[in-house]
């Protein structure tokens, strides 16, 4: 039985993997190999860095969290408060 997707049981959809299987992750639950919740996004031009970062902001304002943004490229713009 292959199993497809990940679910932490709250939180928030993040992406599908490569089998379609939908991962739902709550990025502030810790245990195991989870002991913070600091993100790396990389791919290559044109794949929607920027997007995924704006969505994950935005989740994250949503469910009363505040976030600094550094941002030295200014890609983000207002209304981000």
């Amino acid at each position: 039985m292959q199993v497809v997707g990940f679910n932490d049981g709250s939180g928030y959809y993040f992406a599908r993997d490569i089998d379609g299987g939908i991962i739902a992750l709550d990025t502030w639950k810790r245990g195991n190999d989870r002991t913070n919740s600091n993100f790396v996004i990389m791919g290559t031009a044109g794949v929607g860095k920027s997007t995924v970062t704006k969505h994950l902001i935005l989740n994250e304002i949503m469910i009363g969290n505040s976030c600094l943004i550094i941002d030295p490229e200014r890609r983000v713009q207002r209304p981000y408060t």
